[in-house]
C-alpha cells in the first residue's frame, strides 16, 4: 500500500491510506473463525529482528501456539542467547536486514557455532539479489515479510518436521 499527503497553509492536511485488498477466497478464509493453526509442543524458538513490534508479534504468536520463544534485537544479542541455550533452541527465525549484523552475518557465525541449525530467514527485500543471498545460506525455510500467523506457524511446523521448504527467489 501507500499513503498520499496533501496538505494547504489554512486548510490542513489531508492523509488518504491505500491498502491492497484481500482477493475474496483469501478473505474468507481470513475471517473463518475456529480455522485449525499449527501448534508446537513446547519447542524453542529465537526470534531475531530489529524491529520491537515484530518480534513482541511474532513472540506472542508463537507462544500462543504452544512454542517457548526467547528474542534478540539484532545479531550479536542473538549469537549470545545461542552460545548460552544452544541445547535448548530448535528453530532460529531471522530477519535478514538488521543493523549492526544483518541476517547473513548472524547465520554464518550461527553455523560456525553448529553446522546444523536450523534456520527460517525473514525478509521483506524483494531485491533478487537478496533473496537469493538467503536461498545461498541453506536455510531451511524463508519467509517474505509481511507474514500471516498461519504462515509462520505453517512453515515453522514443516521445518520442525525436517521438511526443505521451497521457495523461489523473486517470487
Amino acid at each position: 500500500g501507500f499513503i498520499q499527503v496533501e496538505s494547504q497553509v489554512g486548510r490542513g492536511t489531508r492523509f488518504r491510506v491505500y491498502l491492497p485488498a484481500l482477493p475474496a477466497a483469501e478473505a474468507a478464509a481470513a475471517a473463518t473463525p475456529g480455522r485449525d493453526l499449527p501448534h508446537g509442543h513446547g519447542e524453542w524458538v529465537l526470534v531475531v529482528d530489529d524491529e520491537q513490534t515484530v518480534r513482541d508479534i511474532t513472540a506472542r504468536i508463537l507462544e500462543r501456539h504452544g512454542y517457548q520463544v526467547l528474542t534478540a534485537n539484532e545479531g550479536t544479542a542473538a549469537i549470545g542467547l545461542y552460545a548460552q541455550r544452544q541445547v535448548d533452541i530448535q528453530v532460529v527465525l531471522t530477519d535478514m536486514m538488521m543493523p549492526v549484523m544483518d541476517g547473513a552475518a548472524t547465520i554464518r557465525v550461527l553455523r560456525g557455532m553448529n553446522p546444523q541449525v536450523t534456520i527460517i530467514a525473514a525478509s521483506g527485500a524483494a531485491s533478487k539479489v537478496k533473496l537469493t543471498e538467503v536461498a545461498d545460506l541453506s536455510v531451511q525455510a524463508h519467509l517474505r515479510k509481511p507474514f500471516t500467523s498461519q504462515k509462520l506457524l505453517v512453515t515453522l511446523e514443516q521445518v520442525l518436521r525436517g521438511e526443505q521448504v521451497h521457495w523461489q527467489p523473486g517470487v
